[in-house]
């Protein structure tokens, strides 16, 4: 054990500036006995711990002495303290951060970690640690470094923006340590509200490794309070006016963030969202800077490499904003804002920020776009009409039931300058007036037709029960055209379709490239036999045997395509099997199917021809507009129908009705859906949304329900009891295809 003597005044190595040491503990408002505390703890944590150095000089430093039991360091802690006191204050702390002690070690003013703070507040008297508190918090610099991971500290110098550097778990544990005590969580609540000032005013100036102090400071709890709004909105002014350097080192450093705290930090300003959205009525600048950020936010999470470690970008939708919006009104600045570049505030619109839009307000959005569109082309074929010659003012289909995809195929291409305007589907040799539900009928017959395995244009995945191109599809490209033109005119007319393609095929809709992740999920079979390949630790040559060529069967014949050139007599080895992964994932997703998909999207351009629409969607969204809500909640359909003509929910036969409803098999149900609405799909925002009606239709036993599927209206008579409302019911749904007499 050292003994007092041993401790020299005159020692070499590197200490910190002793002025300011004798400055700060001067500056502190507390008795010396408390002071002499402070420093007792922190050379007991340097004498048992160490520091953060890997080459360390100092001889009072656990990396330089030999073990000391707890008795012994608390004296020599002691001992070294005392010298603070003495006519020539000396130190003797290693030349970096003492997690323990507030001190002055440059270039920070003060620092504070869980350690010091549980330690601090064991304390009744708090002066000590309020003390701390406005230092650190009120302090970027002190704030910072405070809370740097080790490795962060150890490479200040030699500065790295490969990750965050923020120690989150340390920061997320100080603060539940600092709320516990009110005056300590008002003192922290000052001391952000003066550093987000101070932030506010000198962020054009911060660097790409001073933006970490932002990190920090959202993760307080106390930002989710409305009386810290104020706090929230000078950190949010403060992250717009960054540098772009800056601004994406952030991004860079929020995407190394832990999920969970992550998606803490959307909540905060969602939050902030939603309060300020009702407790104002209206759209100020402070939502619109809350909505970038988000977007900051959300561009930081898609730039996490695993996707499994993502906030859901569910998340991101903000209720408030989807429920209360002016959705026209939205769309008409919009529209403004896309010809005024660089514009501000005046032409703020929630369009621009498709990340908060839930997939409800994004098809209101497209569907008003196509109402004006249609509205646009009804104006010009009426003006037409007028001064030239007559043109219809619809998109009129006229096709055979018997040879649907011909006749549909030679209509479109008929009428491709009409495809726009409004819809109208009339079957040849049928009564059926298209008020609806003939157009919904011809959807569903033509997509059946089209997704046939016999027919040959797609292949079948029976593990994700979904659908992907043929690539040896004997099949003209004119009708992958039409299934494009087809899926373009659902969307334009609101239309839900029975199809099922895996995400990818979404993706590839909106322009993104297909990655190896969206292989395994469109071929999870093949997807994980390319992984095992990928994560092999042995000989991949000699084990899988594989070269850069694939072979595939076509009616019985083997056909081999090179994945590169000469590929046939080139190995996979342990050094290119990653090329040879990207190099399949390539040929299957894209180059195999090349003609198909070009065809497809042809056809979908057809209708569809403004990219700017669809890009308010994410592919999964994109999957929802067409296909339609996978959840049959027939709670929801119960909770908003509306009823006429005698009918109340609380009719016993409504009641009986929805028991029989509440019963049925998950194929009943679609066939009631089927038969009530021309359609089994669920509307996006789901079945609460479908607007459905039950009307009275007279108290004959022998009558069956009838729909008019236009309007989502079920025309039921009041039956004499619960099984002839059972039965009559069944035999309609089960007999419900066709419009009229043939």
């Amino acid at each position: 054990m050292m003994k007092d003597s041993d401790v020299n005044m005159k020692d070499s190595f590197p200490l910190l500036d002793a002025r300011k040491q004798s400055e700060y503990l001067d500056n502190i408002n507390i008795s010396t006995r408390a002071k002499l505390k402070m420093l007792v703890r922190a050379y007991f944590h340097q004498i048992t711990k160490g520091c953060i150095l890997k080459q360390c000089n100092n001889p009072y430093c656990s990396s330089n002495m030999k073990p000391q039991n707890d008795t012994e360091a608390a004296k020599l802690a002691i001992t070294l303290a005392k010298k603070a006191f003495e006519k020539d204050p000396q130190y003797f702390f290693c030349n970096t951060l003492n997690v323990v002690l507030p001190n002055f070690s440059s270039p920070t003013d003060v620092c504070i970690q869980p350690e010091c703070l549980t330690m601090l507040m064991e304390d009744k008297d708090t002066t000590v640690l309020v003390d701390i508190i406005k230092r650190v918090f009120s302090n970027e610099e002190s704030l910072t470094y405070s809370f740097l991971t080790q490795e962060a500290l150890r490479n200040e110098v030699n500065y790295s923006s490969k990750n965050s550097g923020v120690d989150i778990e340390a920061v997320d544990q100080s603060y539940k340590l600092l709320l516990k005590n009110e005056t300590i969580s008002s003192a922290l609540s000052t001391s952000l509200d003066n550093l987000s000032q101070k932030l506010k005013e000198k962020a054009k100036k911060l660097n790409e490794r001073n933006v970490r102090i932002f990190i920090i400071i959202l993760e307080c709890p106390l930002l989710m309070e409305p009386s810290s709004h104020e706090i929230l909105s000078n950190l949010m002014q403060g992250i717009l006016q960054l540098s772009t350097n800056a601004l994406d080192s952030l991004k860079l450093k929020l995407s190394e963030i832990p999920k969970s705290y992550l998606s803490s930090f959307v909540s905060i300003f969602q939050q902030f969202i939603t309060v300020q959205l009702y407790a104002k009525g209206y759209i100020d600048e402070k939502i619109a800077y809350a909505t970038r950020i988000l977007g900051i936010l959300n561009a930081a999470n898609e730039m996490k490499m695993n996707r499994f470690e993502r906030v859901n970008y569910e998340e991101f939708y903000n209720d408030a904003v989807n429920n209360i919006v002016d959705i026209k009104e939205d769309y008409m600045r919009w529209a403004r804002a896309q010809h005024i570049p660089n514009h501000g505030f005046e032409c703020f619109n929630f369009c621009e920020y498709p990340y908060i839009l839930d997939p409800g307000f994004k098809s209101k959005i497209l569907q008003l776009d196509a109402e004006l569109q249609q509205s646009k082309e009804l104006r010009n074929a009426f003006i037409s009409s007028l001064f030239r010659q007559p043109t219809s003012l619809f998109c009129v289909l006229k096709v055979d039931r018997h040879n649907l995809l011909q006749t549909a195929l030679n209509e479109i291409m008929l009428k491709a300058e009409d495809l726009k305007k409004q819809l109208r589907v009339k079957f040849i040799g049928e009564e059926g007036i298209d008020e609806g539900g003939v157009r919904k009928e011809f959807f569903q017959l033509i997509v059946r037709q089209i997704f046939d395995v016999n027919y040959g244009m797609f292949e079948y995945n029976e593990e994700t029960r979904s659908f992907w191109f043929n690539a040896n599809s004997f099949e003209s490209q004119d009708d992958f055209k039409l299934i494009g033109t087809v899926i373009g005119l659902a969307i334009y007319n609101s239309i839900i379709l029975d199809t099922h393609f895996p995400n990818v095929v979404y993706k590839k809709m909106l322009g993104f490239k297909p990655n190896f992740e969206d292989f395994k999920e469109a071929f999870p079979k093949l997807g994980r036999g390319l992984q095992q390949l990928l994560d092999f630790e042995g000989d991949v040559e000699d084990v899988f045997c594989r070269t850069f060529q694939v072979e595939t069967e076509v009616f019985g014949h083997k056909v081999t395509h090179d994945l590169k050139p000469n590929g046939g007599n080139i190995y996979v080895t342990n050094q290119n099997r990653q090329e040879y992964v990207d190099l399949l994932v390539e040929w299957t997703l894209e180059k195999s199917i090349l003609q198909q998909f070009n065809a497809f999207m042809e056809g979908f351009r057809m209708v569809c021809s403004d990219p700017t629409i669809l890009n308010l969607f994410r592919p999964e969204e994109l999957d929802l507009l067409i296909c339609g809500s996978p959840v049959l909640d027939f709670e929801a359909l119960e909770r908003t129908t509306r009823y006429a003509d005698g009918y109340d929910k609380d009719d016993p036969l409504i009641k009986d009705f929805w028991d029989v409803v509440h019963h049925f098999t998950e194929e009943e149900k679609k066939k009631f859906l089927m038969f009530c609405t021309g359609s089994d799909r669920v509307p996006i925002k789901g079945l609460g949304e479908l607007g459905f009606v039950i009307v009275r239709n007279g108290d004959d036993d022998t009558r069956l329900p009838t729909a008019h599927t236009c309007f989502n209206h079920l025309l039921l008579p009041r039956y004499s009891s619960k099984e002839y409302l059972r039965e009559r019911l069944l035999t309609a749904i089960n007999n419900c295809m066709g419009f009229g007499l043939q």
